[in-house]
This record gives C-alpha cells, sequence and structure tokens, in this order.
C-alpha cells in the first residue's frame, strides 16, 4: 500500500495580505468553508493562519493585522512524501499545515485532519 501525498487529501486555501486583517480573513474563511489560510508576500508564502488561532487573537477584543499572529513556520512539500512522514512532519514542528508546492506554485496544502483521514480512510479499506 503506498501512501504518497498525492493520495492525501490537499486543502485549497485562502490566500490573503499581511496586512488584512483578522476579522477579514475570518469572515471569508467561515464564508468559503475554509480553515487554513497562507500569508503572502512578495516572494511567496510568508505564513499560514488558522481559523483557530484567528479566533484565539479576536478573542481578546483587538483586531490585527494577520502578519501580527500568523505563524511563519512554513515548510513546503513537493507531493512525493510518506503519509506517516508527513504526520511525524506536522506533528513535531507544530503546524497548522504543509505547503504543497507544484514547481514554484502552491498547489494547497495539508493540515493534520487531511493526513490523519487519510490514515483512517486507508485502515478501513
Amino acid at each position: 500500500m503506498s501512501s504518497e501525498v498525492s493520495y492525501v487529501r490537499i486543502t485549497k486555501p485562502i490566500m490573503v495580505k499581511e496586512v488584512t486583517l483578522a476579522s477579514n480573513v475570518l469572515e471569508r474563511m467561515k464564508r468559503e468553508n475554509k480553515s487554513i489560510a497562507l500569508v503572502m508576500g512578495e516572494k511567496g508564502v510568508i505564513g499560514s493562519l488558522s481559523r483557530e488561532r484567528i479566533e484565539r487573537a479576536l478573542s481578546t477584543g483587538h483586531d490585527v493585522p494577520v502578519r501580527e499572529i500568523m505563524s511563519t513556520n512554513i515548510l513546503t512539500v513537493t507531493g512525493n512524501e510518506d503519509c506517516l512522514d508527513l504526520l511525524s512532519l506536522i506533528v513535531k514542528n507544530k503546524l497548522d499545515c504543509v505547503v504543497v508546492m507544484r514547481g514554484k506554485k502552491v498547489d494547497g496544502v495539508i493540515t493534520l485532519h487531511d493526513v490523519l483521514y487519510t490514515i483512517q480512510k486507508r485502515a478501513l479499506t
């Protein structure tokens, strides 16, 4: 049984600029039913945000640009990694997601939920 990324569900995130207010990103995430946002800079991905991270930040009563609350620990994958390696990578590095790149283009993200879903699905087949 192969466990390559190509068989793992790849989530399409929303992409925002670093100056975007957290409340605007959360509103868009809810509207588009997304759980992850990638923060884009001039040279590509500079951060990521989970819906939970934004909600936690907004619970203080202050709306801030996403650059102030984003995770800057960004790891990319090519699409050929083993599913269990992805699980280890995400958990050990406390990541919201890993970014799937196809060449220099962002193809999507893989979240812990995506990996666990794939492992469970394979266990049942």
